[in-house]
């Protein structure tokens, strides 16, 4: 009976996982304790068990981190050693000759250098218990904090930002790519230089006094007369919280003016008083008022009307909303994320001086964008969050309506929403909720932890931090970070490239990235020209999406060129902007497709949620 227990136990950990072999002992997930442990001692010891690990292994390697993981965190309650020592030499011998096994298996024994140690613990060798003093040079000086606290249209950005045009050395922190190069073009515009600087481009103004940039590119080691920290509720995000937080904490400065919503004021101020420094409070209100418009049920496309922005959230919906206007004889402009920046400055651009009346946009227009709308108009009210997908929070109902009614042009703004209208109104009129918590970046000093990237990594997505913070997402991190980890132990080569930013759920790019980087660790050097697109080929034959795809990967081969071969960035930015001109004439003179059954193709309503029209599905 007790052989049948253990051969039971090691199938369900073969084939389900961890959590299944956790939930099986009834411990909570990623913590095991010593009964578990024994068991699974037991496992790897019954005389039936080694040949079928082996195999295992060899069809799933990653099998062998979730055992190794098993044993690390077990080290990290502090459990009996020998346990620990006898369960990596049963390991060692099921694993047999496999180099890759034995390799893996080699760089996990690393983490058994700071054994006896728990995570806590290692986390207060590496980095300062108080995450202020992560950011040395910003706590040499008294910076001064002027809050600029109000709704969205209500001035904040352009009130923070006079104070920076007459700096010596300013800075302007951008969420978006966009939003950085708007406030660039429009300073030397005006005759302040002002040079440019985000993940994808450089421009370098001569005797500039001052950068426009995205929040990823501050440098903590810069000091500045002012810096301006545009959309400060951002803390929040999961993935990108960190930066604004480290901006927060870390910029080196003297007067820095920071931009947010009501909602993100005690957790800006909680890590100011944390600094130490001084603050005060500037409150901006709306400039004209945000109603409702009670115009009964709004029928797209038979009642669209000048200065209306039509609000989905994909980018096949927006397609569809444009090929429904275009058959009407509606032109209208579009403005969707996966638009590269200048192609949705153009087409901002084009409905703000009136060669287009309406947009169609994502909620990529609710972020800073500075629109002529009258009526936000939200045809659809649910969204994929990149898991799921749900309904509008009440933040994004506001910052998305709050677009309606720019000053200067309208007396108020309107919001309608055709489906959820009772939802949309308690949205806007619904109190701020306070955030509690403001994300935290991966600490690069614990890149000195002598562990494979993977496991540090690891320890710091299941460490517990600091009340009040919480950790921006790894995961992607760890898992491109295990893609490498076989090939190269450079763990500072290996940090860079999964710091990349790219998105790895697009195929191309993600193919793209991946044969790079294996270039890169195998060889220390990248022969990027054979990845260039074929810029002849796309001017003659691409459609939309290929362009779209294609501007994505000049966008990640520009990161590898300002790393491996600076040569080529030139070629890599002229080539871009040729892609970006294909999409601004395409938008502007072609029609786009509607949306249509991927079978027959018979036309489908617009917000169709099906791929196939009902006779096509009836056959299935």
């Amino acid at each position: 009976m007790k052989q049948q227990r253990v051969v039971k136990r090691f199938r369900i950990f073969l084939e389900q996982g961890c959590d299944a072999f956790i939930a099986e002992h009834r411990v909570s997930v990623g913590r095991w304790n010593q009964e578990a442990m024994t068991a699974l001692a037991n496992l790897l010891e019954t005389e039936a068990v080694p040949p079928a690990l082996v195999k295992a292994l060899k069809k799933r390697p990653e099998l062998y981190r979730q055992l190794a993981e098993a044993v690390d965190q077990a080290l990290e309650k502090d459990y009996d050693r020998c346990i620990r020592e006898w369960t990596v030499r049963r390991l060692r011998k099921a694993i047999g000759g496999s180099p890759k096994l034995r390799n893996a298996l080699d760089q996990a024994e690393a983490n058994f250098e700071y054994s006896g140690k728990n995570t806590r613990q290692l986390l207060l060798d590496y980095i300062p218990d108080d995450y202020a003093y992560l950011y040395p040079a910003a706590r040499t000086t008294e910076r001064h904090f002027i809050l600029h606290i109000g709704p969205t249209n209500s001035g904040k950005t352009y009130s923070a930002l006079q104070a920076m045009r007459h700096a010596k050395d300013g800075i302007y922190l951008a969420p978006l790519r966009l939003l950085a190069y708007e406030q660039f073009d429009s300073m030397n515009r005006d005759g302040i230089l002002c040079s440019l600087k985000t993940g994808e481009e450089r421009i370098e103004v001569p005797c500039s006094t001052v950068q426009s940039s995205t929040i990823e590119m501050l440098d903590e080691r810069h000091f500045y007369d002012v810096a301006v920290i545009d959309e400060a509720q951002m803390v929040q995000d999961p993935m990108r919280g960190g930066h604004w937080t480290k901006a927060i904490l870390g910029t080196w400065a003297r007067e820095i003016h920071v931009c947010m919503a009501p909602e993100a004021e005690n957790v800006v101020l909680r890590m100011i008083r944390q600094c130490g420094d001084s603050f005060e409070i500037i409150r901006h209100e709306r400039f004209n008022r945000l109603l409702p418009d009670d115009v009964g049920n709004v029928d797209f496309p038979y009642s669209v009307e000048d200065g209306d922005a039509y609000i989905v959230f994909s980018r096949s919906s927006a397609h569809a909303c444009v090929a429904e206007l275009q058959k009407r004889g509606i032109n209208p402009s579009i403005i969707y994320g996966a638009l590269p920046y200048d192609v949705r400055q153009n087409e901002a651009r084009r409905f703000r001086d009136g060669e287009t009346k309406v947009v169609v946009a994502t909620d990529a227009i609710g972020m800073g964008l500075n629109l002529p709308i009258r009526r936000v108009v939200f045809l659809e009210t649910e969204k994929f969050d990149g898991i799921s997908k749900r309904g509008l929070t009440s933040t994004e109902y506001k910052q998305i309506a709050g677009r309606a009614g720019r000053y200067g042009q309208y007396e108020q703004g309107l919001y309608v929403s055709p489906f959820q209208m009772k939802r949309a109104v308690q949205a806007v009129n619904e109190p701020f909720r306070p955030i509690q918590t403001a994300h935290l970046l991966f600490p690069e000093a614990l890149l000195g932890v002598d562990a494979p990237l993977s496991s540090i990594l690891r320890m710091w997505k299941n460490a517990t931090v600091n009340e009040g913070y919480s950790k921006d997402d790894v995961s992607q991190e760890i898992q491109l970070a295990e893609l490498l980890e076989n090939e190269s132990s450079d763990k500072a080569l290996i940090y860079s490239l999964v710091s990349m930013p790219f998105d790895v759920k697009r195929v191309p790019v993600f193919e793209l990235w991946r044969d790079l980087a294996f270039e890169c660790v195998r060889r220390k050097q990248v022969r990027l020209e054979k990845y260039i697109p074929d810029i002849s080929r796309l001017c003659r034959e691409a459609d939309m999406e290929e362009l779209e795809s294609s501007y994505r990967q000049y966008d990640l081969l520009y990161y590898f060129a300002e790393n491996f071969d600076p040569t080529l960035m030139q070629r890599l930015i002229d080539e871009r902007k040729m892609v970006s001109a294909l999409m601004m004439q395409m938008l502007a003179t072609s029609k786009l497709p509607p949306r249509t059954c991927k079978r027959c193709q018979r036309p489908l309503p617009w917000n169709s949620p099906y791929a196939l029209c009902k006779q096509c599905a009836g056959l299935r």
